[in-house]
């Protein structure tokens, strides 16, 4: 089983690489993550460290997304710029929003990725040592980079329709870690979540004076001075059922 690192590597990214520190009252699982990422690594061999960087160059950086709507792609390219060859080299993206009361959950975003021009696998997301969101142990390849190789990968994020109205943004960051513990730098951003606008309610329907029925001068003379009540009543009884559905159409409305 694959050993994490994307935990602790790139939720810090996260932070960091958008300038939003993680406010008071995140979570206390960075100390457990810590400890147990640490006594994890202890007994097990560090193999020399590469001289150089991994790179992790942003190459589209989308500024919005609409809920509900169509998903925005985040295509990297992370490249070996060490001395040496790299047998695997962790790829980890990181989501979060990081304001009281609002924190990002899994059920708010999408995700998922692809090499190169490959098809397009679901990216299963969990809460990191912090507050916001990593990909899940595994859910993302190995990737083996030579000297000077470089490999592109894209991240498609969208925001499900039902999103919290607090969720105004969303950050991202993604970062690379080579089995010499060496981070590539983190490259992220922010989305600006946009709303659609609710369609409007349908405009009543106006009566007009040539839908009234005209009397006959024959009807006038047969009903006498009824004939002014009846139609007073009659567009009355109109303009209730007018207002009726009317009022009907309004509160369904309110009801989506």
């Amino acid at each position: 089983m694959r050993m994490s690192r994307s935990a602790a590597t790139v939720t810090a990214a996260l932070v960091l690489s958008v300038g939003l520190p993680v406010v008071a009252g995140g979570s206390s699982a960075w100390a457990v993550c810590g400890s147990d990422l640490k006594g994890r690594t202890q007994s097990q061999p560090h193999p020399a460290k590469h001289q150089g960087e991994l790179t992790v160059t942003q190459l589209k950086s989308p500024a919005q997304v609409t809920v509900g709507g169509a998903a925005v792609d985040v295509p990297v390219r992370i490249t070996n710029n060490t001395d040496g060859d790299y047998r695997a080299v962790e790829p980890a993206i990181g989501l979060g929003h990081f304001v009281d009361g609002h924190d990002l959950t899994v059920k708010d975003v999408q995700a998922s990725w692809r090499k190169g021009t490959g098809s397009w696998h679901p990216l299963a997301l969990q809460p990191g040592c912090t507050r916001g969101l990593v990909n899940e142990d595994e859910a993302l390849p190995m990737l083996a980079l030579r000297k000077g190789e470089s490999v592109e990968l894209t991240f498609r994020v969208g925001v499900p329709a039902g999103a919290p109205t607090g969720l105004g943004f969303v950050t991202y960051s993604v970062s690379a870690t080579g089995e010499d513990w060496l981070s590539g730098n983190a490259k992220g951003g922010r989305l600006s979540l946009v709303r659609p606008k609710a369609s409007p309610a349908p405009a009543p329907v106006r009566a007009t004076a040539s839908s009234a029925p005209t009397a006959t001068a024959a009807e006038l003379a047969e009903t006498g001075p009824r004939t002014p009540n009846t139609l007073l009543l009659t567009s009355a009884a109109a303009f209730v059922a007018l207002g009726a559905a009317i009022l009907l159409t309004v509160r369904r409305l309110g009801r989506r």
